[in-house]
This record gives C-alpha cells, structure tokens and sequence, in this order.
C-alpha cells in the first residue's frame, strides 16, 4: 500500500478532512477496471492533450495512470467517494498518477 501526502488537508464529499491519500494497488481486481475506463474517459474528456496521449501504450497514458491511482485510493482511503475526484487539487492529482505510473511499470 502505497500513501501520498497532501499539499494540503481536503475536505471529503462526506465532510471528512483528510490530509493523505492512501492508495491499495493490490486490491485491485477486474471488476474495478470499468470504473477505471469510465474515470478514465472523463478525464479524456476534459484533457486538450488527449490525441497525443493516444498514441501511448495505454498504461502509460495520463488518463489511464491518474483514473486506476483514484481507484486504488477508493479501496484504501477511508471516506473518499467517486465524487471527490473532481475536487482534488492538481499537484495532488500528479502526485497519484505519478504512483500509479511507478505501481504499473513495476517499479517498487
């Protein structure tokens, strides 16, 4: 289990502050992964920077990256909703990508 410290506390969907992320890439499983296409679709969405990252292998992309390092801080991170996502601030939000990137390319 892997934890990110906040640049600050967040207040959760459920008025809960917290001031880390905990993030359970182990308890992962394939019924997360449409959670994680959907996530990962709205991130797209939103992104101006979507046709480069296409061309990424797709574990690689931003969106896939930041989408599965939210949903293992679902599993890990108590109080955290689906909801909160839009909410987090973006350093934070680079910070859980950025562990998801390590989680998927197999670095420990």
């Amino acid at each position: 289990m892997e934890t990110i410290a906040l640049t600050k506390p967040f207040k959760l969907e459920n008025g809960k502050e917290i001031t880390e992320f905990a993030l359970n890439f182990d308890e992962l499983s394939t019924s997360d992964f449409r959670q994680i296409s959907k996530l990962e679709a709205q991130i797209s969405d939103q992104m101006t920077m979507k046709a480069e990252n296409m061309s990424k292998p797709r574990k690689l992309s931003f969106e896939f990256q930041l989408a599965s390092g939210f949903v293992a801080a679902l599993k890990a991170t108590d109080g955290l909703q689906i909801s909160d996502f839009t909410k987090i601030p973006m350093r934070d939000a680079m910070n859980i990508a950025q562990t998801a990137s390590f989680f998927w390319l197999g670095v420990d």
